[in-house]
């Protein structure tokens, strides 16, 4: 976009979507925190969602859950939402796309916990993760 002076100001805001299956969650812990995605310098953060596309499982785990956040604050852009039946998790935590930091890159993460068993132990489950970004010029 631009404005009056024909200067650039920022970008329209994209989906960028990042699959993520039971492997990428597996740990000998009953929590584990991944980088999904990496929000450059000015970036803004709008929105995000997750799709559960096959339930994730294995074990005796008993539940398991996931968020969407950052460092210092796991549960930033997504509360913990079920990850162990299919469907949409849309439970945003804030309400105002944010910019986290002018200077230097920010860290997107998912956090997974689980319940009774280790993560080690999910056999199954695949998860898309979209993320709506824009950037300030």
């Amino acid at each position: 976009m631009s404005d009056i002076n024909n200067n650039t100001t920022f970008t329209a805001p994209v989906w960028n979507k990042y699959t993520i299956g039971f492997a990428a969650l597996q740990t000998a812990g009953l929590t584990n925190t991944i980088n999904v995605a990496s929000l450059p310098a000015k970036g803004v953060f709008h929105n995000a969602k997750i799709v559960v596309t096959a339930a994730f499982s294995g074990g005796s785990i008993a539940t398991a859950t996931a968020s969407l956040g950052r460092a210092g604050n796991v549960a930033k852009y997504l509360l913990a939402a079920d990850i162990a039946a299919t469907g949409l998790l849309d439970g945003a935590a804030f309400t105002v796309p944010v910019c986290e930091s002018v200077s230097g890159a920010t860290t997107i993460t998912l956090t997974a916990v689980s319940t009774v068993a280790n993560l080690s132990a999910l056999t199954q489950g695949s998860m898309d993760v979209y993320i709506q970004t824009s950037q300030m010029g």
